[in-house]
């Protein structure tokens, strides 16, 4: 039609091009944001859903800090809903830190309601075991089982607002064998006891 000039929308030609500027897909925030912990966000995720805990920045720290938090599942699976700390999830971390030439002191911070007992006993034994220092810290409260894994440090503290309850052990559900399940429960106490005894100042 007269009057209407026609322009091309994309010029082919090589001496027509110019280089434009490569612009990065990622935005600026998130990839700083990866840098500073460390790998991609699902893998980030994923750590904060199997071990509770966060990755911790490159900046690598020669004290490592190890939560145990919640209810410390052992041998038997807790409901989903129930927070909890696996202990086959921490050992393995302790193996870690004693193998770790980087890593000169370990922080354990403790708010647990405790739950299986040998599990817990399991875990105190790692620590009391580990040739580096270990300091534990008990914020909110530390109950049961909870109490050795502490006193498994090497300097113990407690929050002021903090609390420890130590209690005989019980056992739900049914029972058979009586007699026999009484005695089990009575050696397991005296292990409980005697670990407290031999590593905590009482």
């Amino acid at each position: 039609m007269a009057g209407k000039i026609s322009i091309p929308l994309c010029n082919n030609t090589t001496s027509g091009l110019k280089s434009l500027p490569s612009v990065s897909a990622e935005h600026p925030y998130r990839r700083e944001k990866k840098r500073a912990y460390g790998g991609n966000s699902k893998q980030h995720r994923g750590q904060i859903k199997e071990l509770g805990q966060t990755a911790p920045p490159e900046k690598k720290s020669e004290i490592h800090c190890l939560q145990i938090v919640g209810q410390i599942e052992g041998h038997l699976v807790l409901p989903p809903q129930n927070k909890t700390t696996k202990y086959e999830h921490v050992i393995p971390q302790l193996v870690a830190i004693e193998q770790d030439p980087g890593i000169k002191g370990l922080l354990v911070v403790l708010n647990t309601v405790g739950r299986d007992v040998e599990a817990g006993l399991a875990i105190a034994e790692m620590l009391a075991s580990l040739s580096k220092p270990v300091v534990s810290l008990v914020l909110g409260g530390r109950h049961s089982i909870g109490v050795p894994i502490s006193v498994a440090a090497n300097r113990s503290f407690i929050a002021p607002t903090a609390t420890m309850t130590i209690h005989p052990i019980r056992l739900t559900g049914m029972v058979i064998g009586v007699p026999q399940t009484y005695e089990y429960l009575d050696q397991m106490q005296d292990r409980v006891i005697r670990f407290i005894v031999e590593h905590a100042p009482v």
